[in-house]
C-alpha cells in the first residue's frame, strides 16, 4: 500500500481529491492484492489534477506497474470483448486515455523498425464533419449517404502510412504490402487498448481516399489506411458469429 505521505497518495487518495471513502478503499484493495508498495515510484503516467473525472481511477490503476506485473483486464477478455461500436455517449475522453491508446498503437510490430504510421487526432467538430462526409455505407462508394453515427464519437484517430519511409528501405513493390501490414497491426493495438480502457472503437475503411486526403491536407507521401472513432459506449453491439475454427485452419497445405 502506498505511503500516506507520498505525493501520489496525497494527490490521488487524499479526501480533498474528491474521491469517496469507498472508492479509495477499493483502489487500495486492488493495489495491495497486486503487491504494490510504492505507487509513486512505479507510476508510469502523470496523475490527473484534482477535480478530473473520477472514472479515470480504474484507468490509472491499470497503468501502475512494478516487477510483478500490471493490474489490467484479462487478455482473453480484451480479445473476446472487442466488437465494432457504432453508438457512443456524448462525452469526451481525456488526454491520458487518448495518449495511452496512441502509445499502444505506436508499439505495434513493424518491418525493419520502419514505423511508417502517422496518427492524426481529430476532435474538432467541423473537421470531423468533413471526414464523415467522405464516408459511405456498404459498397456504395459514390452515394450521398454517410456513416452519420461517427459524429457522436468524441475523437477520431486517422492512421496514415508514410510511403517514403518504407520505399527508402524496402523499395516500391514491398511498400504496397508493408503499409497495410504495419498500420493494421497498429490499428489492432489501439482497438484492443480501447477495450482495456472500457472504451469503444471501430475500424473504418469506407471512405473516399482522395477526398479524405484533401480534408486532412495530406502530402502525396502519406496514404490513409484507416481511421477509428473512440469514445464511451452508448450501446454494445451484438457479437457476430465467427466461422468455426476448423473451417479456417489447414495443416501443412490448403484443403477444402
Amino acid at each position: 500500500m502506498s505511503d500516506s505521505t507520498s505525493p501520489v497518495y496525497q494527490e490521488y487518495f487524499h479526501p480533498d481529491a474528491g474521491f469517496s471513502h469507498y472508492d479509495v478503499q477499493a483502489v487500495k484493495v486492488k493495489l495491495v492484492k497486486a503487491g504494490y508498495k510504492d505507487t509513486n515510484r512505479n507510476c508510469k503516467v502523470n496523475f490527473p489534477e484534482r477535480g478530473d473525472d473520477v472514472s479515470l481511477k480504474p484507468i490509472l490503476i491499470n497503468l501502475l506497474e512494478n516487477k510483478e506485473g500490471v493490474i489490467k483486464m484479462e487478455f482473453d477478455k480484451v480479445i473476446k470483448d472487442r466488437v465494432s461500436i457504432r453508438k457512443y455517449q456524448k462525452r469526451n475522453i481525456n488526454n491520458i486515455q487518448l495518449n495511452y491508446i496512441l502509445e499502444c498503437g505506436h508499439a505495434a510490430p513493424t518491418a525493419g523498425n520502419v514505423q511508417p504510421w502517422e496518427f492524426i487526432v481529430v476532435r474538432d467538430v467541423a473537421i470531423k464533419r468533413k471526414i464523415v462526409d467522405t464516408t459511405y455505407v456498404g459498397n456504395q462508394k459514390n452515394a450521398s449517404q454517410h456513416q452519420e453515427w461517427l459524429m457522436d464519437a468524441p475523437v477520431f484517430i486517422v492512421v496514415c502510412a508514410n510511403k517514403d519511409r518504407i520505399v527508402a528501405k524496402y523499395g516500391e513493390e514491398s511498400m504496397k504490402k508493408i503499409i497495410y501490414l504495419d498500420c493494421s497491426a497498429s490499428v489492432e493495438n489501439m482497438l484492443l487498448t480501447a477495450v482495456n480502457l472500457n472504451l469503444g472503437s471501430c475500424y473504418i475503411s469506407g471512405y473516399r481516399e482522395n477526398e479524405l486526403s484533401q480534408v486532412l491536407e495530406l502530402p502525396s507521401s502519406l496514404e490513409v489506411v484507416a481511421f477509428i472513432p473512440v469514445g464511451y459506449i452508448e450501446d454494445t453491439a451484438m457479437r457476430r458469429v465467427k466461422r468455426p475454427l476448423k473451417e479456417v485452419v489447414h495443416i501443412d497445405f490448403y484443403n477444402n
